[in-house]
């Protein structure tokens, strides 16, 4: 788990520099230029970059903000807390709906941990839909010694699922394994649901 959290860190910091250097790059060339074309397009560029950036900097306070974080959380603040980047991390053609229980669901798990998994199950369900769709996050009531997170991911077409790369599948088994938790895939007809078990406080 440190180390997946370095490595986010790292690549936060890493896109932040890149960003700003982008930004600055396209907002020189937008002052400068005559040309209507150059200068529509280079508002665009700079539209995107202020999205990632805010991205990146809302991962960089995080990780100051949790470096003592203690080893619990509840999921449904998670969820409402991560809402946002997950807006701004989907491309504009997925609809993102969350769902909290008014229970708590309280986890024996790192904040950020947890962040980093949906973060990833959200990737992982927007690699597979290749067109428009929508991705509800929900949680269905549980025994006492597990709580369920519960995406639903459905097409807005009939397109078939696109692949997942491989690599980002191996990042969010090793993870999910790693905080303990299982995942089910229950396909449908119009959808298909991915449920995520993961241990409850005692």
């Amino acid at each position: 788990m440190a180390v997946l959290s370095e490595l986010a860190f790292g690549v936060a910091h890493t896109l932040n520099n890149a960003l700003t250097a982008i930004g600055g790059e396209a907002s020189f060339l937008q002052s400068e230029s005559k040309d209507p074309q150059v200068e529509e397009g280079c508002g665009v560029i700079l539209q995107q970059v202020e999205r990632c950036a805010r991205l990146t900097h809302a991962l960089l306070r995080r990780r100051a903000l949790d470096a003592d974080a203690a080893r619990e959380c509840e999921l449904g603040r998670v969820l409402r807390d991560v809402e946002a980047l997950l807006r701004d991390a989907l491309p504009r053609r997925l609809e993102l709906g969350v769902e909290t229980s008014e229970e708590p669901a309280l986890l024996p798990l790192r904040a950020d941990d947890v962040e980093t998994l949906v973060l990833l199950l959200v990737q992982r369900a927007a690699y597979r839909l290749r067109g428009a769709g929508t991705l509800a996050f929900s949680m269905p009531a549980a025994d006492r010694a597990d709580v369920l997170l519960e995406l639903r991911v459905r097409p807005a077409q009939g397109a078939p699922p696109g692949p997942v790369p491989e690599l980002h599948e191996r990042l969010f088994h090793e993870l999910l394994a790693a905080v303990g938790g299982s995942v089910r895939l229950a396909p449908a007809e119009a959808e298909h649901c991915v449920r995520v078990r993961l241990p409850r406080l005692p």
